[in-house]
C-alpha cells in the first residue's frame, strides 16, 4: 500500500503572482507617436503539475492601467474602459495546450498556448495566447507572452481626437514569475 501511495503522480498546485512579481504592458500606436503603456495593479494563478484541470486566471484593475500622461489616463479611464462601472479587465484561462507535460513536470522550460476569455467591459472574446515558460530551482514559474489583438474587438469606444488617430493595433506583453499559492 505505501510504494502504491509513493508511485502516485503529484498532484495539481495553484501557482500565483500580482504586479509585484513581474509586468503587464501595452503597446499601440496613434497618429503622432507610439502609446505605451502599462498594468499597475494585476494578479493571477494558474493550475498546473499532474492530474491539472491547467486553468487559471487574470485580473487587472482597470484604473490601474497608465500610459503616464494624465489626460489620456483620464480619458482612457472614463470614456474607454469605463472603469467606474467595470473595474477589472480579465483573462479567464480555460485550457493550456502545447507543451503541457513539459509545464507539468517543474522543470525545463518550453512553450503553451494558453486558452481562455478576454473580458473588456461588457465584451468577452474566445483568445488563443501564444507563451514561454521556465521553472527554475526554486520551484518558481515564469512565463513571457506577447500577444497582438486589436482594441476594437472589444468594441469599445474609440478615443482619437482630431489630431490625432488611435490605431486598433494594440500589442499586449506580460512577463510574471509565479510562485506555489499556500
Amino acid at each position: 500500500m505505501l510504494i502504491t501511495l509513493l508511485t502516485l503522480p503529484a498532484s495539481a498546485e495553484r501557482y500565483a503572482f500580482d504586479n509585484d512579481d513581474g509586468a503587464i504592458g501595452f503597446q499601440m500606436v496613434a497618429t503622432l507617436h507610439e502609446i505605451e503603456g502599462a498594468a499597475t495593479n494585476f494578479q493571477g494563478e494558474l493550475d498546473v503539475g499532474k492530474r491539472a484541470t491547467h486553468t487559471g486566471k487574470i485580473t487587472v484593475q482597470s484604473n490601474a492601467l497608465t500610459t503616464n500622461l494624465d489626460i489620456r489616463d483620464e480619458r482612457m479611464h472614463g470614456y474607454v474602459l469605463g472603469v467606474g462601472e467595470y473595474p477589472t479587465v480579465t483573462f479567464d484561462i480555460a485550457a493550456i495546450d502545447g507543451d503541457v507535460a513539459g509545464l507539468d513536470s517543474k522543470k525545463g522550460k518550453g512553450e503553451v498556448v494558453l486558452k481562455g476569455q478576454v473580458t473588456i467591459r461588457t465584451v468577452t472574446k474566445d483568445v488563443e495566447i501564444p507563451a514561454k515558460y521556465a521553472w527554475d530551482d526554486a520551484g518558481n514559474l515564469s512565463i513571457d507572452t506577447s500577444w497582438d489583438t486589436a482594441w476594437t474587438n472589444w468594441n469599445l469606444p474609440d478615443p482619437s481626437i482630431l489630431m490625432s488617430t488611435l490605431y486598433p493595433e494594440l500589442t499586449v506583453n506580460a512577463s510574471v514569475t509565479a510562485s506555489k499559492a499556500p
